[in-house]
């Protein structure tokens, strides 16, 4: 078995509910920082 990669790209849905964070509106860009590190880590 080779270790190159099954997939090259992967698709993400974030629903804007999810982005908004504390906020009644907008994204809050710590939430997306924070989703974005988390996603890296995995």
């Amino acid at each position: 078995m080779t270790d190159k990669p099954l997939y090259r790209r992967v698709v993400l849905k974030a629903s804007g509910e999810a982005l908004m964070g504390e906020q009644h509106f907008g994204i809050d860009v710590s939430v997306v920082d924070r989703i974005a590190a988390d996603i890296a880590e995995a």
